[in-house]
């Protein structure tokens, strides 16, 4: 496997890693890998990656490309601060974890009940954001989350057609990210309270209500 390859036979890997930048569909494939090995093999990952683009690096957008689609499979703590680290030293840690939202009134599905569409998107770099895109549904005890769909690597114009797809067509107006994070906490406790079995992508995104670990 390249992983392992010695660093002085000049490294496929390398060539590889420098052509993410100008192929999306490859830098997703790749995420995808990561998403399949063991912790070791990503550990070994990540150590040919950071030899591989070297101290003179890449392009910015080599780097994004090389990182930013591993987190959407990594949910290691240490791996992703090393992630989000290695990004944030090719000058792009202004974007990583910057929070935004979007929502819209529309109706859920085919029950076509009354519902809040919720678009978060947490930054990574360039376009590129993990989103959680949620209903929410006013009950008599509160509100409800009708569906959650968590993606660990999407464009907003993506993130907005899974809104779309929960309800009908509805205006995405920018909101303060808290007042969306707070109107999804509400549902979770009130589904919680209810007995709801919690929707599983919105485990996976339980990092967007916390703040990730500091980087360098």
């Amino acid at each position: 496997m390249v992983l392992v390859e010695p660093p002085e036979i000049s490294s496929p890997f390398k060539t590889w890693l420098a052509s993410l930048g100008r192929d999306g569909s490859a830098a997703l494939a790749a995420g995808e890998v990561y998403g399949s090995l063991s912790p070791d093999e990503r550990d070994a990952w990540l150590d040919a990656v950071a030899s591989d683009l070297g101290p003179a690096g890449v392009a910015h957008r080599g780097v994004a490309a090389a990182y930013a689609p591993l987190l959407a499979h990594e949910e290691d703590p240490v791996r992703r601060e090393r992630i989000l680290g290695e990004i944030s030293r090719a000058g792009l840690g202004g974007e990583v974890g910057v929070m935004k939202a979007f929502m819209g009134a529309g109706r859920f599905s085919f029950e076509r009940l009354p519902c809040s569409i919720i678009v978060l998107l947490r930054g990574l770099a360039f376009d590129l954001s993990e989103a959680l895109v949620c209903a929410v549904t006013e009950e008599a005890d509160g509100e409800r989350i009708r569906a959650a769909t968590y993606l660990g690597l999407a464009s907003a114009v993506e993130a907005e057609r899974v809104a779309l797809e929960m309800g009908a067509p509805c205006t995405l107006s920018p909101v303060d990210p808290r007042e969306a994070t707070d109107k999804i906490a509400h549902g979770i406790w009130s589904d919680a309270r209810r007995g709801r079995e919690p929707f599983a992508d919105l485990t996976a995104a339980a990092h967007f209500f916390a703040p990730e670990p500091a980087t360098p």
